[in-house]
């Protein structure tokens, strides 16, 4: 027997008087067009391996936009920036000098892909294994599917294992705390990304090789402190000694003579470096701190408007070009608040430093630049409600790995090789079995959405009114008639989701 067998699609009739969906089940012939039945997963679809190929091309296409979109834009505000002239020579916009995103953009769009792709193959074939509505086949299938992480460096892979694997426990505190009914604390997801920034602004200053390198260099570029000061306050703080040369060469550069002579007095063991060194260019604290303010604005605010508009121009164009003063001043708005949020925490962070050498500090401490950290995340609160618990999420994988690798040089923790496969493929086999079983009690707004985008879902009726459609009588006189449902525009990738029903146009 074939795999697939040919069947009749069925679609509920309409009631012309009112526009709405009569339910009753009977077969419809007005397009004559055959389908498949497949007999693994059960579903009225094409074959699920051409379903599977569809969402692959789909997602890898996507993805692959969106990330080149990125570099373009980014690299579009630098040009508006410094040279504005070049702006329209594509040799500097889009020259592979200045801008490769051809390997990066591959990987995101293979990763996609073949993770939404994979999973959909995957799935189908454990419906058959292990038979329809088993949660074993969401388990098996969300573990298979993630070899997409080896479309990435081995650099990146425990990040993106450990931000999974985040998620996760995202959705198993969700799902406990609707089980056992606690009150969650007030302010936590703002508590949580203080506690984690501080790691990170610690990890910043005292242990940078526990960071990923362009995570760092971005802290870096965004705050005001040079890379040769920060070994130099490292180096104070461990008791090692400076290399004074080095410094004064830097500051030299700077074209700064009075910090010059201030460093040749310190000596190559110093108990503090003043604020003098730290920010060169300008003595006063107090100036350098809005001046800080001012600059991380500049630099912030190109990146949070290409991250505003760039996935909502690939992914909804033609929603935007229906309302574009809509959607563009909430997407302003947004990145100029986000922008705020960042930047008041750079100046906050500068200033605290500033201010615990102002007032009588004697010997620098490493503790000061967790507690820093610490103050400086109140700036968080500064974000909307529904951003704090995502930005608490973003961090925290970083702030975890840094502690874990610093728990591992003291011998507390061990890890162990490709230990980051196991890692994602548990939390994405988690993911896959909460979004299928338990979607919309456990998954944050942000992941569901990410979810239903890849798999193109498109949940029709609600489960009630679902059942009652598939109970119905063919020839029931009494079939009860639901308003047309609302049907998001998007494609259909997966199998599961081809025979979702189209909204009529309503008279």
């Amino acid at each position: 027997m074939s795999t697939f067998s040919k069947a009749r699609k069925t679609t509920p009739p309409r009631n012309e008087s009112t526009g709405v969906l009569a339910l009753n089940t009977t077969d419809s012939d007005d397009d004559g067009k055959d389908d498949y039945t497949c007999h693994n997963c059960g579903q009225l679809s094409d074959p699920c391996h051409l379903s599977a190929l569809r969402t692959f091309i789909r997602n890898f296409g996507i993805a692959f936009g969106i990330r080149a979109g990125f570099s373009v834009t980014l690299r579009a505000f630098t040009l508006l920036r410094s040279n504005p002239r070049n702006f329209f020579n594509l040799d500097h916009l889009l020259g592979e000098k200045n801008l490769v995103v051809r390997t990066e953009a591959v990987r995101w769009g293979l990763f996609f892909g073949i993770m939404s792709g994979g999973f959909s193959m995957f799935h189908c074939i454990c419906k058959k294994i292990f038979g329809e509505g088993d949660s074993r086949s969401s388990l098996v299938a969300g573990a298979l599917s993630s070899v997409c992480l080896l479309a990435h460096p081995p650099t990146r892979r425990r990040e993106l294992s450990l931000y999974v694997f985040v998620r996760l426990l995202q959705c198993l505190y969700n799902e406990s705390k609707r089980r056992y009914n606690f009150t969650p604390l007030k302010h936590g997801d703002g508590l949580l990304f203080m506690v984690t920034s501080a790691q990170i602004m610690y990890a910043y200053v005292m242990r940078p090789e526990t960071l990923p390198e362009t995570y760092w260099n971005f802290i870096v570029r965004t705050g005001p402190i040079e890379k040769p000061v920060l070994s130099a306050v490292r180096n104070s703080i461990r008791g090692n000694s400076l290399d004074v040369d080095q410094m004064v060469t830097f500051l030299n550069k700077k074209g700064v003579p009075e910090a010059q002579e201030v460093m040749h007095n310190l000596g190559s063991l110093p108990d503090l470096i003043p604020c003098s060194i730290l920010h060169p260019l300008q003595q006063s604290c107090t100036k350098n701190t809005f001046g800080v303010l001012v600059s991380a604005f500049k630099k912030l605010f190109p990146l949070h408007m290409t991250v505003t508009f760039v996935p909502l121009l690939v992914v909804g164009l033609f929603r935007v070009l229906r309302r574009p003063w809509i959607y563009g001043t909430k997407g302003v708005l947004s990145a100029a608040r986000s922008t705020l949020f960042l930047s008041s925490f750079c100046a906050s962070y500068q200033g605290l430093v500033c201010m615990a050498r102002n007032t009588g500090m004697a010997k620098d401490s490493k503790f000061l630049f967790w507690i820093s950290g610490f103050l400086s995340s109140l700036s968080i609160f500064i974000e909307r409600k529904s951003r704090r618990a995502e930005l608490s999420l973003y961090a925290l994988p970083r702030a975890g790995d840094s502690l874990f690798m610093i728990l591992c040089d003291y011998q507390w923790m061990r890890s162990f090789r490709h230990g980051e496969f196991l890692l994602f493929g548990t939390a994405l086999s988690g993911l896959m079995y909460f979004y299928h079983e338990h979607q919309h009690r456990t998954m944050s707004p942000m992941v569901n959405g990410v979810f239903n985008f890849l798999f193109s879902r498109t949940k029709v009726f609600p489960d009630d009114e679902a059942a009652a459609y598939a109970q119905q009588p063919a020839s029931s006189p009494n079939a009860p008639v639901l308003p047309a449902p609302p049907v998001s525009d998007k494609s259909s990738g997966s199998g599961s989701e081809r025979g979702s029903l189209k909204r009529p146009q309503l008279p």
